[in-house]
């Protein structure tokens, strides 16, 4: 996203340079252009991210799995699922949760991704990938398998 950014500034830093060599006598006009226009793009930058990923706490997905209200999937390898994992999730790696979630579910079911932990990045990628898919309810667990664990939840 920073390098977006970055490369948005300069090239409105490029062109506002081009215009006062130009135009010396609208230079005010022209800073003035380029500060509101990179604030108006980074807003979109902004809202585009934060419409994209929602989060989901640890307290709300308990209460969405206890209303059978969201399917749980677990986005790491089947080893891993095998070895430990959320009590009522399903597994679907990260490599196939494209594929996958178009055969199993509808556009409009609540799905919440997680992986192991804060620090994990399978569950923001998957939750960008399904959301790019069309999929409207997506959320990602950040806090994962370590944060439900700790928090004495069941597991299995």
């Amino acid at each position: 996203m920073f390098t977006i950014i970055l490369q948005f500034s300069i090239e409105r830093f490029t062109n506002l340079f081009v215009l006062n060599s130009e135009l010396y006598e609208y230079k005010w006009l022209t800073w003035i252009s380029f500060i509101a226009g990179t604030a108006i793009e980074l807003l979109f930058i902004l809202l585009k991210v934060y419409t994209i990923m929602k989060i989901i706490k640890k307290e709300e997905l308990k209460e969405k799995l206890n209303n059978n209200e969201a399917v749980l999937i677990e986005v790491l390898e089947e080893k891993s699922y095998k070895k430990e994992h959320i009590a009522g999730a399903i597994n679907i790696p990260l490599r196939e949760i494209g594929t996958e979630a178009k055969k199993r579910f509808n556009k409009n079911d609540t799905l919440v991704v997680y992986c192991s932990d804060y620090d994990c990045t399978a569950s923001p990628t998957a939750a960008k990938k399904l959301t790019d898919l069309g999929f409207k309810d997506v959320y990602d667990y950040e806090g994962g398998k370590k944060e439900w664990k700790e928090a004495g939840l069941p597991m299995k």
